[in-house]
């Protein structure tokens, strides 16, 4: 397996941080005992989508080699709202879940 030194790149997508600051993403990076560039979007169901499309075009014109895409969302922290109902289908890890 790998490990946190062997990422050049973390991308998490996230509507629901824990914090603003420091944000997810750099949580996850520090509990993976990673030193790679790290960044969040913060968007709902397509964020893992532009994710995976972010990750690729870094691989691909930047000296980026291994990057870790994750997805991460708690619907209880999101406001009850009818659009947040109605996308209840979230992408992660290249397959989506009906809840």
């Amino acid at each position: 397996g790998l490990k946190g030194s062997d990422l050049d790149l973390i991308i998490m997508s996230t509507y629901t941080s824990d914090h603003r600051a420091p944000n997810s993403a750099a949580i996850m990076q520090d509990n993976l005992d990673a030193t790679c560039k790290f960044l969040q979007l913060d968007g709902a169901c397509p964020g893992f989508v532009d994710a995976v499309i972010l990750a690729d075009a870094m691989m691909q014109f930047m000296n980026v080699h291994t990057a870790l895409v994750v997805s991460s969302a708690n619907p209880s922290r999101a406001p009850d709202l009818p659009y947040i109902n109605a996308t209840r289908p979230v992408a992660a890890r290249g397959w989506s879940q009906a809840q």
